[in-house]
């Protein structure tokens, strides 16, 4: 026969809080509160307590310790142990914890009894912060098994869906969830984080940005543009086992808040092994197809800048290199060809076999193959800086080094340039893998051509561009700064931001933003809406749009909190 619970006063010293409780954190400014709440009020609600056997308890000089002191009996905190905590506060400051008492229900339980309501009753709690909720969670299910997830559900009002997403983060990097639990980052950038391939690429994602400045659709622009559309795929995609893949994007849809336009694979790596198996199985297929007479292919996100020598434009490409196994062509892994010839092999064969030159026949004879481009190279690398140094950066010539140095370092600067003025041409365009076609030489030798204030100008508007790149994004708040933007002052609510928001979305922002008071606005609703003063709730999204835009009210200095920096938004 079960036990009754019972109530009871009993003295702090007499319980111990459960080592098994998911609730970890117990300080803050929540707790401050609930010490001076006690203190003005007492507890209002009993915690819950099991009886426990006690273990004879050795204190450490001068330390204070939550633990049951008597060797008779004592109780385990099942439910309350902030209000345990808060009222030891308080008796520490009042004779001691054996001097006062809480409020408790006293109930028998098993250890599964009692892990299993102290769970529950955490989990129920609206103060408990989102990462401890997590932890919850996963306790529960680690403990009870993932068939258990429907009876979570229901115990607690919480969607299974919610729990799923919610325990999946706990897969992130240790260091992102403390960040999470801080409030630098948000629950949808974790959702977001989880998309990439492995945690390596979630640490270096997660060092990169400068969190606060940083919204959730600004991180999944960045995450998208770092993936390979499927449709790209040489290989066959159904028997590569990518439809069910959690790194494609439409399969995310189902497991994140996301979507994308297009079937992105976010696994980079894994596309590339399979589209590098495709091109070694179909080497002769793909080598007629794209005129190449290579050996064979590599993909060029794969390698290193120095692992390759290309043979440019109308290189001569002596007759021993055609047959060596290092004479490639080099695939982007969108599949397209990067450089249809290039060497992958040693630089030194390289260099020896691109001079021009070839040893006497006879054994012992001299050599006399050509060192120069080697030893030219190097005086360049020495010379360069040391003469750059002597440039005056008032000159043309600094502001032609500058644009070329820009462009050179700046691939979609490099892309955009060459649109806009008309230099090379660009492979690809709009697509994440375009490129600008034009040698090193004839783009410096046009950039030489320019005048110093055009290509002043060529620098600042170059400038622009990098600065609205997907990956500025942490640093585009000052950048805009600096230029002197200021959103507060000078944005305006317009018919495509309003469009975006809900009915209630818009009549809240009207109400916060003291819009929906103004007279000129009641009297445009009643004269030209043909509603009552007052009565917004009566309309439809597009009449209050009409009153926003159409009333005449003033809407500079209105700016919603939104549009100030709110990294949810």
């Amino acid at each position: 026969m079960e036990e009754k619970q019972t109530f009871r006063e009993i003295p702090l010293d007499q319980i111990t809080p459960s080592p098994e409780n998911p609730r970890k954190t117990f300080d803050g400014k929540g707790m401050d509160e609930l010490v001076e709440s006690i203190r003005s009020v007492g507890v209002l609600e009993p915690i819950l307590v099991r009886p426990r056997e006690a273990q004879p308890v050795k204190k450490a000089r001068g330390k204070k310790i939550l633990t049951a002191s008597t060797e008779s009996q004592a109780f385990e905190i099942v439910a309350g142990e902030r209000r345990f905590r808060a009222c030891c506060i308080l008796a520490n400051q009042n004779g001691g914890l054996s001097k006062n008492t809480i409020p408790a229900m006293v109930r028998p339980m098993t250890d599964d009894q009692a892990w299993d309501a102290m769970v529950i009753e955490n989990l129920a709690r609206q103060d408990l912060d989102e990462l401890e909720e997590a932890r919850g969670f996963k306790a529960y299910l680690d403990r009870k098994g993932p068939e258990s997830l429907e009876d979570l559900a229901g115990r607690t009002g919480i969607s299974p869906g919610y729990i799923r997403r919610r325990v999946r983060v706990l897969d992130l990097p240790e260091k992102v969830l403390e960040a999470w639990d801080g409030d630098a980052l948000r629950f949808g950038h974790l959702e977001q984080l989880l998309r990439l391939p492995d945690q390596e690429a979630v640490l270096e994602f997660f060092n990169h940005f400068a969190w606060e400045t940083v919204s959730v659709k600004e991180l999944k622009s960045v995450i998208d543009s770092e993936a390979v559309p499927l449709k790209n795929a040489l290989f066959d995609v159904t028997e590569a086992g990518c439809g069910q893949c959690m790194f494609n994007s439409d399969a995310q849809m189902m497991l994140f808040d996301t979507e994308s336009e297009k079937t992105l694979c976010h696994k980079t790596a894994c596309f590339g092994e399979h589209q590098k198996a495709w091109l070694q199985e179909n080497w002769a297929e793909f080598k007629k197809k794209e005129k190449l007479n290579t050996q064979g292919a590599v993909i060029y996100e794969s390698l290193k800048w120095d692992d390759y020598s290309a043979f440019y434009g109308n290189t001569p490409i002596p007759k021993e290199c055609r047959k060596c196994k290092s004479f490639a062509s080099i695939v982007r892994l969108q599949g397209d060809v990067y450089y249809k010839a290039a060497c992958i092999g040693e630089k030194s064969c390289y260099r020896s076999m691109t001079s021009g030159a070839k040893d006497p026949a006879g054994a012992g004879a001299p050599r006399n193959r050509n060192h120069g481009p080697e030893f030219r190279e190097r005086f360049f690398q020495e010379q360069i800086p040391l003469r750059v140094q002597d440039v005056d950066p008032e000159t043309d010539k600094a502001l032609h080094l500058a644009l070329f140095a820009l462009l050179k370092s700046n691939h979609d600067a490099r892309i955009w340039y060459g649109r806009t003025h008309g230099v090379g041409k660009v492979e690809s365009p709009g697509e994440p893998w375009a490129r600008l076609v034009i040698s090193d030489r004839d783009l410096f030798q046009s950039i030489t051509e320019l005048s110093g204030e055009e290509a002043r100008l060529r620098i600042r508007n170059v400038s622009a561009v990098v600065a609205l790149q997907d990956d500025a994004m942490a640093a585009r708040e000052h950048v805009a700064s600096y230029l002197g933007v200021d959103v507060a002052r000078e944005w305006r609510i317009h018919k495509e931001y309003l469009e975006k928001k809900t009915k209630a979305e818009i009549l809240a922002m009207g109400e916060d933003l003291g819009i929906l008071q103004e007279k000129q606005v009641q009297d445009f609703l009643f004269e030209k809406i043909g509603k009552k003063r007052g009565r917004f709730d009566t309309c439809k999204k597009g009449e209050l749009i009409q009153v926003f835009l159409e009333s005449g009210v003033d809407l500079a200095g209105r700016i919603p909190a939104e549009m100030l920096g709110d990294a949810n938004a």
